[in-house]
């Protein structure tokens, strides 16, 4: 499944944009064809290509494939993928984020909720942005008290970045609106 995989990014660089689903498609029902079966990297491959190119409907199809007709489950990854396919969809990045919220299956952390905050700041949606830095906060403090998350207390440099890039989000709405005085406090 590995050469698979590592095939996969070619095989979509090389197909056309109005071909995209088509080559997709047929690489699926090759690996089928071949006693393979997809998984989570095959997925989030897919994701990860449907979201350089903007396409939300082929990612979120692509989430349904994922789980309903592969039975591959969606991870942290999968639907952080998704969210940044929504460009300045922001209702949409939200819809994504109340799926993965509701996602028991996957660890949540703060890439999801970046994700959406990124794509609420590009569409100018500051009240949205600084309500999802506090749902992060929220679910961070939640899974400190828990003791889930990161073992040994500290939080990896993928979270951190994600943190980080979370805070960004938060100044360049504040930014966007004019209201460089929000940023300080």
């Amino acid at each position: 499944m590995k050469s698979y995989n590592a095939l996969l990014p070619a095989v979509l660089a090389e197909a056309p944009a109005f071909l995209q689903q088509e080559a997709v498609d047929t690489f699926l029902k090759d690996l089928s064809r071949r006693g393979l079966s997809p998984d989570s990297v095959t997925f989030n491959t897919i994701l990860k290509h449907h979201a350089s190119l903007g396409k939300e409907a082929l990612a979120l199809e692509t989430l349904k494939t994922m789980r309903e007709t592969a039975g591959v489950t969606p991870d942290v990854v999968s639907y952080t993928t998704a969210i940044s396919a929504c460009g300045r969809d922001w209702d949409g990045a939200l819809r994504i984020l109340a799926q993965a919220e509701g996602d028991g299956n996957i660890e949540k952390d703060a890439r999801l909720y970046t994700a959406a905050m990124r794509v609420c700041a590009s569409a100018g949606k500051r009240q949205e942005v600084l309500d999802l830095f506090e749902r992060m906060k929220a679910m961070q403090a939640a899974q400190a008290e828990k003791g889930e998350g990161k073992g040994g207390g500290g939080e990896s440099e993928s979270d951190l970045l994600s943190v980080y890039i979370a805070y960004n989000s938060v100044l360049e709405a504040l930014k966007m609106e004019g209201d460089w005085r929000q940023a300080l406090k």
